[in-house]
């Protein structure tokens, strides 16, 4: 590969680039020779320079006038590389602790106390963001429990606030063990129940509620009802309440 096609897609200025070619083709040169043999305006020619002498690519030879050169180019590109790496591995490590505002599942003030909305995408952002606004329980029914790692991060995190879960699932299987697991590790309550008649909801600190329908038999969409309707949640906490005696408690796997 060419050196033109290897620096193409780096994180450099035109200017940049043009500087490195050239330098990296002669000995030396001074900013006017530069400047007479790159598209590099004549203005811009000493900040691109400094710029490329801070990067490690350019040297500098104190002669009168001063000249600059690239002494090995592989070298320059490999530690160039590596400082871009060593930035890259920070930023990735410093991702774990910044701290992002939940997304809310909003309504308008005057919306009607039952809304509904299709797609199982959607159905996990509004689960994620009533288990983000948690203060005291929440009661689920899961049937397979083997949401995606945003989703199951939200669970965690609401149970390392104190809040009180109790989750029903169908059965243990290999896509969902490991989401019992350290549900259980964080103090969740959960039970197996092995019914095909289960349906997935989520009710939060008795105050709201989101339901989710769905035929798999004929791959159906995700139709989901969100509510604060207080008679429904009493119905769907009733509901809860008895599936919940019939399920079985499950232990730490």
């Amino acid at each position: 590969m060419e050196l033109t096609q290897f620096i193409d897609g780096f994180d450099l200025t035109s200017y940049e680039k043009e500087v490195i070619l050239f330098l990296a083709s002669i000995n030396n040169a001074n900013a006017n020779t530069i400047y007479k043999n790159t598209k590099v305006p004549q203005g811009r020619i000493y900040s691109v320079l400094t710029s490329l002498i801070e990067k490690g690519f350019v040297k500098t030879i104190p002669s009168h006038p001063k000249r600059y050169m690239i002494d090995d180019i592989k070298e320059s590109l490999q530690n160039y590389l590596e400082r871009k790496r060593e930035t890259i591995i920070r930023d990735i490590e410093k991702v774990e602790s910044l701290e992002v505002k939940p997304k809310l599942f909003h309504l308008d003030k005057n919306a009607p106390s039952v809304y509904t909305f299709s797609g199982r995408e959607e159905h996990l952002t509004a689960l994620m963001s009533l288990r983000n606004q948690a203060r005291n329980g929440l009661l689920q029914i899961a049937p397979l429990f083997d949401g995606t790692f945003a989703s199951n991060r939200s669970i965690y995190n609401a149970l390392k606030r104190g809040v009180r879960l109790k989750v029903i699932v169908r059965n243990i299987t290999s896509s969902n063990k490991k989401n019992i697991k350290e549900c259980l590790k964080l103090g969740a309550a959960v039970r197996c129940l092995d019914s095909p008649d289960l349906n997935y909801f989520l009710i939060r600190d008795g105050e709201e509620f989101i339901l989710g329908l769905e035929d798999y038999k004929n791959k159906e969409e995700r139709l989901s009802l969100y509510s604060k309707n207080k008679g429904l949640l009493t119905v769907l906490k009733n509901y809860f309440d008895k599936l919940w005696k019939e399920a079985k408690p499950v232990k730490i796997l």
